[in-house]
């Protein structure tokens, strides 16, 4: 790193002292400058204040997504539909080619304190914990798609979610649909197109020739080719570092492109990203640079930068399965929707019919795909033509059988859809066989009285009788909100169709069983977090669902009666039984 121009060295606590004024919105002119020189020189507060950063943006999130054009895609298994109803393309449309004119260069001691205090909105003064995704010793030994015995060093990092025709330049070190990635691991690419999706829920993809290395679930190194990242508002100051620059993103769709030499072009599709220059010792140097949408620069070994039009049409942007709205089932509602799994739409199959990816839907405003997954082929459940009310469906063993989503954001407010049928077997009261829980690997989240946010569906002290609720934990106490279960239990081999609505925005709560209201509570709090959602398995005890599954929908949004009636009466009707 450059050294700052003051060579004050700091004093003990003083970086913790100025970020925590800055966290209350305390912080004077002259301490945010102090906090600046810090920042700037020294790489290691640098890390830290990113963290802290990115920490605070996860409290600042407002929902929203970015729109993607669609490329093509192999190795998909498309239930009920034809090729011909896949959307398919190649490189985002030209741009328009007018100059344009920027105005923005600034100093990196100043970015320091404008990247999180302005565009963030308040910093989380929680030094020193780093967010990685590590073991947690309470998980039970059966299999999982995040490895619970790994050291923090060796922490999952990102998640292999897409392939397109890739060749790897060594086909011993080839990445494998569905890998889990961890800190260190080089990719090497010489032609074709590999997703990756971040603990972070930032998603990368690369474009060969590439050759690319996660340093965490925050930091990657791009030596060389082209990548296209979407990163929502959870993974603010996500960074990406190339021979020639360093990228900060706070939150935005951007493209890079680092040639054999080493310069790179950044490009901003929206959003905004701060670049640096990096010199020929590989230190951060110079002012920063601000660039917001449609905006790019040039950085080359030579230390000299140019500014620019950004040019999407040299980017792939997504490698997620399209397909034509005509051609989709008609949800009813689609306003906040977050998360659309069909059994008869978008499924990834190994060669014996085991699921290794029920791939979301993306429609409406869900627009960045948060695939349920299992890497592990014993863990797989089986997809079924005839599953339920002869439709297709997922199959759950029981016994090992479940999935799990990539990370992504749920706000305070939520609405889930289960289309499935509970099969039949011995079963001693109390198991938990749970439908779904947002708390999924590594099952960290904090239980807190003030952190109301685990959401779980599933059946617990009566089998078949099926319920919602919201768990936190007050002292060695377990507190639930928004508790509801069914009236009766769920007829073991008959299709159901159930809905659960938390709303602490209006302290409300509903369950809906195949149409009809199984009653009403309270919900007095929430909290937006992004987790892994687990589909068919509790995350730290004994439990697994055992059945089918065929659709299950989630809203990040209460919706209303009449809204809830709407879908309701869809999935009723397409699964062919009403109440």
């Amino acid at each position: 790193m450059t050294p700052s121009s003051d060579s004050r060295r700091p004093s003990e606590g003083e970086f913790e002292e100025l970020l925590a004024l800055m966290a209350d919105e305390r912080l004077a002119s002259d301490q945010a400058q102090r906090l600046g020189e810090l920042v700037a020189g020294d790489e290691e507060m640098r890390r830290r204040y990113l963290e802290a950063a990115t920490l605070g943006a996860a409290l600042e999130w407002a929902h929203g997504a970015a729109t993607s054009a669609p490329a093509q895609v192999d190795e998909l298994v498309v239930a009920d539909r034809s090729a011909a109803d896949l959307v398919v393309g190649g490189l985002a449309p030209p741009v328009d080619s007018r100059p344009m004119v920027f105005n923005r260069g600034v100093s990196r001691s100043a970015v320091a304190f404008t990247a999180g205090a302005t565009a963030v909105g308040i910093l989380v003064a929680a030094l020193g914990v780093l967010r990685s995704p590590g073991a947690d010793p309470n998980l039970d030994s059966g299999p999982s798609p995040l490895v619970n015995n790994e050291t923090p060093e060796r922490a999952v990092v990102a998640t292999l979610t897409g392939l397109v025709d890739c060749k790897w330049a060594d086909p011993k070190r080839a990445a494998t649909y569905g890998e889990h990635l961890y800190a260190g691991r080089q990719l090497k690419i010489d032609s074709g197109l590999a997703q990756l999706t971040f603990e972070s829920g930032a998603q990368l993809i690369l474009q060969g020739p590439v050759k690319f290395e996660l340093r965490s679930d925050m930091e990657a190194d791009l030596g060389r080719g082209k990548l296209a990242a979407v990163v929502p508002q959870q993974a603010h100051g996500f960074s990406v570092r190339t021979p020639t620059a360093e990228i900060v993103d706070l939150g935005t769709e951007f493209g890079l492109e680092v040639d054999e030499t080493g310069a790179t072009d950044v490009h901003v599709f929206q959003g905004e990203v701060l670049s640096w220059q990096v010199n020929l010792m590989g230190d951060v140097e110079g002012d920063a640079l601000s660039l917001t949408g449609d905006e790019a620069a040039s950085y080359s070994p030579t230390g000299i930068s140019t500014q620019k039009r950004a040019d999407a049409s040299r980017f792939v942007r997504t490698v997620a399965p399209r397909i034509s709205e005509k051609s989709l089932p008609r949800l009813p509602v689609k306003r906040n929707l977050v998360l659309w799994l069909a059994a008869d739409v978008l499924v990834k199959k190994d060669s014996l019919g085991r699921v290794v990816a029920w791939q979301d839907i993306l429609v409406g405003d869900n627009q960045l795909e948060d695939d349920a997954m299992q890497h592990y082929e014993e863990a797989r459940p089986m997809w079924e033509a005839d599953g339920i009310a002869g439709k297709p469906a997922l199959r759950f063993d029981g016994e090992l059988s479940y999935l799990v989503t990539t990370p992504f954001f749920s706000t305070p407010d939520q609405t889930v859809f289960v289309v499935f049928s509970r099969g039949s077997r011995e079963e001693k009261p109390g198991n938990r066989c749970p439908l779904i829980n947002y708390n999924g690997p590594p099952g960290d989240m904090s239980r807190s009285a003030t952190q109301f946010r685990i959401l779980q569906i599933g059946d617990y002290l009566t089998p078949g009788a099926y319920f919602g609720m919201v768990y936190a934990q007050l002292g060695e106490r377990s507190t639930h909100f928004g508790t509801i279960q069914t009236l009766k239990p769920v007829v073991d081999d008959q299709p159901a169709v159930l809905a659960y609505v938390y709303d602490p925005s209006g302290n409300h709560a509903q369950l809906w069983l195949d149409g009809e209201s199984q009653g009403e509570t309270t919900a007095h709090t929430g909290m937006e977090f992004a987790s892994r959602k687990i589909i068919g398995k509790h995350p730290k005890e004994p439990g697994y669902f055992r059945g089918r599954m065929a659709e299950l929908i989630i809203f990040n949004d209460a919706l209303t009666t009449d809204e809830v009636e709407q879908i309701n009466q869809y999935l009723l009707s397409k699964y062919s039984f009403s109440r």
